[in-house]
């Protein structure tokens, strides 16, 4: 049977959890429901995220956030077949914050996922258009893509990577709903 990968770009999947009503999730749980819908064995999921910005001294919020990520990452690193990628949040001179190094760690696992013949397919819950060359070099080596995604507003997916995905899983509320934790006190 195949191997299929999921990637997952907290950044969007977050939002698109926030925007569907959705929250708790059992990572593992959507996995397997994944890998079901594209066919294929679960090889492992990769988690792309960055820790939340702490001031030097942090204050009481940056230091609850932070546990409270802390905490988060660490129930995901217990998962089986779990591996989390984490980048770097650096402060613009607008005084906004952006996530560095996020896109290119998942880049970098799925071109090398792809190179090396580890999986035949990947399922990508991302919604970027900076991921399209690496989505159509793991096609050139034969992978088989897929792109997760909402239609919700605000969590929409880029029309070109929509297009150079070479299939579409949608995401609703209905099927999140289905695979939320039982006794869940914190969402992602």
């Amino acid at each position: 049977m195949d191997k299929a990968a999921i990637l997952i770009d907290n950044g969007y999947f977050k939002r698109a959890m926030s925007i569907l009503g959705a929250g708790g999730l059992d990572f593992e749980q959507f996995s397997e429901w994944l890998c079901k819908k594209v066919n294929a064995e679960w090889y492992r999921t990769y988690f792309y995220d960055c820790m939340p910005h702490q001031s030097s001294p942090p204050t009481l919020e940056e230091r609850e956030r932070t546990s409270k990520m802390n905490r988060f990452v660490y129930s995901l690193k217990k998962l089986p077949r779990f591996e989390i990628r984490l980048g770097n949040l650096i402060r613009l001179s607008t005084g906004e914050f952006k996530q560095k190094g996020v896109d290119i760690k998942l880049t970098i696992d799925l071109v090398r996922l792809s190179i090396r013949r580890d999986i035949q397919k990947a399922v990508l819950v991302a919604c970027d258009s900076d991921f399209v060359p690496a989505v159509q070099e793991a096609k050139n080596e034969g992978i088989l893509v897929f792109a997760c995604y909402s239609r919700a507003r605000g969590c929409g997916i880029h029309d070109e990577l929509h297009s150079v995905c070479d299939d579409r899983i949608e995401l609703t509320p209905e099927i999140l709903k289905q695979m939320v934790k039982k006794n869940v006190k914190e969402g992602i």
